[in-house]
C-alpha cells in the first residue's frame, strides 16, 4: 500500500513517458504522447496547439499539471483545481515555492515568455525542477506543446480562447509612437 501511495505522489505527470518524443520517434496516434493512452491521462485529447489559454488549459496543463497529486492538489503552491482558478494564480502571480521564491519571478509575464517563469519551467529552468514531473523525473513536453505556452505568452497571455491577432508580441514603444504621431497630424 505504501509503495503503490508513493509512486502515485511521485507521479506528478499524467504524461506517461515520453522518451518516444525525446529520441525523435513518432507516435501513432496524432494527440497522444508516450504512453499516455496506457496510463489513463490524456485520453480523449486532441491536440490543437493553439496559442490560447483554452488550448494551454486542455492540452497541456489538465492531463500534465493540475492533477491531484500535483497542482490541483491543496499542498502545492501552484494552485490549478480549475480553468479559471489556474488563470488566476498563473497571470502576474509571483513565483511561490520555496525553490522559485527568491528568484523574484512571476509565474506568467504577459507578452515576456523569457520572463515567465512557467515557460522557462518547461524550457531551462532558473530555479527548482524541469517541468512536469513523471514519477519524480522532468519530461520533456512535445516541442509543439512548447511553442504553443510561448506564442500563448507572447501574444500576451489572454483568458480563454482569446488567440494571436499577428502572432509574435506586444507592439513596442515605437509602434505606439509612429501611432500617436500619426494620429495628431
Amino acid at each position: 500500500m505504501l509503495a503503490g501511495s508513493l509512486s502515485v505522489l511521485l507521479s506528478c505527470s499524467g504524461g506517461g513517458d515520453r522518451a518516444a518524443v525525446d529520441s525523435g520517434e513518432e507516435d501513432a496516434q496524432v494527440g497522444q504522447v508516450g504512453d499516455a493512452a496506457d496510463s489513463g491521462a490524456g485520453e480523449g485529447i486532441v491536440h490543437t496547439y493553439a496559442p490560447t489559454y483554452d488550448a494551454v488549459w486542455n492540452e497541456i496543463l489538465v492531463p500534465n499539471c493540475a492533477l491531484v497529486f500535483c497542482h490541483a492538489g491543496s499542498a502545492d503552491y501552484l494552485q490549478l483545481p480549475s480553468e479559471s482558478a489556474g488563470y488566476a494564480s498563473l497571470v502576474e502571480v509571483r513565483a511561490e515555492g520555496p525553490l522559485c521564491v527568491d528568484s523574484g519571478l512571476k509565474r506568467v509575464v504577459p507578452y515576456e515568455p523569457d520572463a515567465s517563469l512557467m515557460y522557462l519551467k518547461i524550457t531551462a529552468p532558473p530555479c527548482g525542477s524541469k517541468m512536469p514531473l513523471s514519477y519524480g523525473y522532468p519530461v520533456t513536453l512535445d516541442p509543439r506543446e512548447i511553442e504553443q505556452v510561448r506564442t500563448w505568452i507572447a501574444c500576451g497571455a489572454f483568458d480563454g480562447d482569446a488567440g494571436c491577432i499577428e502572432a509574435g508580441s506586444a507592439p513596442d514603444a515605437t509602434e505606439n509612437d509612429a501611432m500617436t504621431d500619426a494620429s495628431s497630424e
